[in-house]
């Protein structure tokens, strides 16, 4: 999953051995953010 809090990404992965947190700061806000097939998409303002 993925949530977007301002300008940090917060992703949480179901693991083997239980979910892992990642946090990275975005270039901007994000509008959207979505993962499908493993891959991580946010979207910003333009």
């Amino acid at each position: 999953t993925v949530d977007t809090v301002g300008e940090t990404a917060i992703v949480v992965v179901e693991g083997p051995d239980g979910p892992v947190e990642s946090e990275f700061e975005l270039p901007g806000t994000a509008v959207d953010a979505a993962v499908n097939n493993g891959v991580l998409t946010v979207e910003g303002e333009r």
